[in-house]
């Protein structure tokens, strides 16, 4: 396809009928980074269309830039912003594929851990263990939710500690009083962490 061609499918982005513009994204994503032009045009559809647009916007952008960052920027801001539970799901499933870099969006990631959709926090804890030390700031949160009614959300927050904090010092003992916790997968999550605190503990002082 020409860049001329290019140029007047970037052109549809902004038609009146929203069947072409839909049909302008999907040919935005698969064009990728020769569409770059489109950027603007993407990011508008991203801050005034519906759900469905939207989502489909972001997953073109995604393919139209280069650049991990800027990708990561947006993404951040789309998971903080958007109010539509897919969107954001989408938006962190999206940062997931960027860590372990593009740690911009940490502090979206940080605020999504309280999202009001569940499905949203836990993968945002997910991915925040992705980035290992680099989210360092989101270990005060983590442990909050150590003492959370749901055990999933407990066990995913022990898994992230784990990778976050490599000693386990600022933490230890939260993690050490859910080796008692009724739920046996928050049991277990809490020994793998301790057992693997212990061992970095260990190569530590033989070093």
């Amino acid at each position: 396809i020409s860049d001329k061609a290019i140029s007047e499918l970037i052109k549809l982005l902004k038609d009146e009928n929203k069947t072409v513009v839909r049909e302008a994204i999907c040919a935005m994503y698969r064009l990728g980074l020769r569409a770059a032009e489109a950027v603007s045009a993407l990011k508008e559809i991203i801050d005034s269309e519906g759900p469905i647009m939207r989502a489909a916007a972001v997953e073109a952008l995604c393919s139209v830039l280069k650049d991990t960052d800027e990708k990561a920027e947006r993404l951040g801001k789309t998971l903080s912003a958007d109010e539509d539970d897919y969107v954001r799901l989408l938006a962190v499933s999206r940062l997931e594929n960027l860590a372990p870099e593009g740690e911009v969006a940490i502090p979206a990631l940080l605020e999504a851990i309280d999202d009001d959709y569940r499905c949203v926090r836990l993968l945002a804890i997910d991915v925040l263990a992705l980035f290992g030390e680099k989210a360092s700031s989101a270990i005060p949160a983590l442990l909050q939710k150590l003492s959370s009614s749901i055990p999933l959300e407990q066990e995913a927050a022990v898994k992230a500690l784990e990778k976050i904090s490599s000693d386990g010092e600022a933490c230890r003992v939260q993690v050490e009083a859910l080796l008692n916790d009724k739920t046996e997968m928050v049991r277990k999550a809490a020994q793998s962490c301790i057992e693997s605190w212990s061992k970095e503990e260990s190569i530590q002082h033989t070093a």
